[in-house]
């Protein structure tokens, strides 16, 4: 059986190191109810630039080639309605899923082994992509993206356009573990937790 891990380290912290700021401020504590009920949800917003993807990323450093991963997060519309939820493998390509949080459908997805979008409660999605890490010399990562309608300009997953600053979305547990399949939620802080199978 597969462990019930949870390999990101400030699981709910996206606002800190080691998570990465592309185009995006994260504040902490948004004024929205998590998915538990704590006023602990994550709000994602852009910063100004022109046709550039707006995201918060963690690398995985510990990581190897060929295994395969799973990466959820819960998620609810904000003023973007759409997301995109990544793991990037060792080639630099992408497994990823991009799903509409306002009718709660799934839009498209890429080299994915597995993808869902489970309603929890109150708007709040839980968004999973699990894919194969590949062959390559890079380190794989993980990140979640705001988006928009994929079309010929924005691209497939629907990630590239000019920002809006007061635009944004709600996010909260990420969690990074073996399999295809996503496990009850466990916060970590600091360190990830790795129960053992």
């Amino acid at each position: 059986f597969p462990s019930h891990d949870n390999m990101i380290p400030k699981s709910n912290k996206l606002s800190e190191a080691p998570w990465n700021q592309y185009f995006t401020t994260v504040t902490s504590t948004a004024n929205t109810p998590a998915p538990d009920g704590s006023m602990t949800a994550n709000r994602i917003v852009e910063v100004t630039g022109t046709n550039v993807e707006h995201t918060p990323y963690q690398q995985l450093p510990n990581v190897g080639s060929n295994e395969i991963f799973c990466f959820s997060i819960y998620a609810k519309a904000g003023e973007r309605k759409n997301i995109n939820v990544r793991l990037m493998r060792r080639d630099l390509s992408w497994a990823y899923v991009t799903c509409n949080l306002a009718n709660g459908t799934i839009m498209n997805s890429q080299l994915a082994l597995y993808t869902d979008l489970s309603p929890v409660s109150n708007g709040w999605y839980r968004v999973t992509v699990a894919g194969n890490t590949g062959i390559g010399s890079n380190t794989c990562q993980i990140g979640v993206y705001p988006a928009i309608a994929p079309d010929a300009n924005s691209g497939l997953a629907g990630t590239y356009y000019t920002s809006n600053t007061s635009c944004g979305i709600y996010v909260w547990g990420a969690q990074l573990e073996e399999g295809i399949y996503p496990s009850r939620y466990i916060e970590t802080n600091a360190t990830p937790i790795v129960t053992g199978k």
